[in-house]
């Protein structure tokens, strides 16, 4: 019962980092036009705020749901912050 309680949480973490992964992938994209404009200023403040928000959430959820609760913050913070930049 036990290793089927942890197979479970290790695929619903892995769901929440592959749905992170999705946005992590546009927000690169934006890193990379920012570097090639040389806005150095606007790529330091934006890794501060995803680092921030990922330590933040990811406490914050890691405490409700458990190592499943990392995924949702990734989810979250690199969702927020595709949102932000792109629509």
């Amino acid at each position: 019962m036990r290793r089927r309680l942890s197979i479970l949480i290790v695929v619903a973490m892995l769901r929440a980092m592959v749905v992170a992964s999705l946005f992590v992938g546009v927000n690169q994209v934006y890193f990379a036009i920012k570097r090639v404009q040389r806005d150095v200023k606007g790529i330091v403040v934006l890794s501060g705020v995803i680092f921030g928000l990922l330590v933040g959430l990811g406490y914050l959820f890691m405490g409700l749901y458990g190592v499943v609760g990392l995924g949702f913050g990734a989810t979250v913070v690199v969702g927020e912050v595709w949102r932000e930049v792109w629509v």
